[in-house]
């Protein structure tokens, strides 16, 4: 059985994630104005992107480049940081360094998706020191990535929250009516971080998330928006949340 970060998964469940900030037509995502945005709307989860530039410096942005948010031609790992501070994003917002996220919001947590395994480093640093100077992040942190062996290598001697990666994800499905087999797979991990639906398999049955919670591992869907389908797994016994507007998503669940 995982052994579940227990100050992560303190807050009352559901547990409501906003996707990269509240996003949807109101800010740009994973900027600071949709984390504030999220944070004073009383969301306690905030799930962000990270990747580093070029000179080491992790911030918060999902895509490979810079074109959709900022209409920059040019891929992150190739930009310095300090030309990634001077850019404006569409919405008028700036690239947000890691550093600064967890200094703005010292009581959020932190879902952190590692895009690529050059960001690692930066992270695993950044944990570290904020540990050291006595800011306990790691109670706030969950470590997670696509890949399973990204997301290894970042949590490996630290005391941090993970989820597991896409493969481990449908392994788990594909097997989560042998125990032994599924304890075993879900063994290193706090939650599943899943899709309804992928490669045409469904990951929302009854069963299977009763099968996962069974082996102290939590269940959270992304992206969803709409507030019916959030009930609807919930109602199934889904711990959480993902959403571009998880403050419609919390009000709705609240109803």
């Amino acid at each position: 059985m995982a052994t579940i970060k227990t100050d992560y998964f303190s807050p009352a469940k559901p547990r409501i994630f906003a996707h990269r900030g509240l996003t949807l037509d109101r800010f740009d995502e994973n900027s600071l104005e949709a984390l504030k945005a999220a944070e004073a709307s009383g969301i306690a989860y905030f799930e962000i992107d990270v990747r580093a530039s070029s000179d080491g410096v992790v911030y918060v942005l999902h895509d490979v480049d810079l074109l959709r948010v900022a209409g920059v031609a040019r891929k992150v790992a190739e930009v310095r940081s300090a030309e990634l501070d001077a850019m404006t994003l569409k919405r008028g917002g700036k690239p947000l360094r890691l550093a600064d996220a967890f200094d703005h919001f010292p009581a959020a947590r932190f879902n952190i998706d590692l895009k690529t395994p050059e960001v690692v480093a930066g992270v695993r640093e950044l944990v570290t020191a904020y540990d050291a100077a006595g800011k306990k992040l790691s109670e706030r942190v969950l470590l997670t990535s696509f890949t399973d062996a990204t997301a290894r290598s970042a949590i490996r001697g630290l005391n941090v929250a993970t989820s597991a990666g896409m493969r481990t994800t449908l392994l788990a499905r594909l097997s989560y009516f042998a125990g032994p087999l599924l304890g075993w797979l879900l063994r290193d991990v706090d939650a599943l971080q899943l899709p309804v639906e992928f490669a045409k398999i469904r990951l929302d049955s009854q069963g299977f998330i009763r099968a996962v919670q069974h082996h102290g591992v939590e269940v959270h869907y992304w992206t969803i928006n709409d507030p019916a389908e959030a009930k609807r797994l919930i109602g199934l016994g889904a711990d959480g949340i993902v959403s571009d507007q998880a403050d419609v998503i919390a009000a709705a669940l609240a109803e």
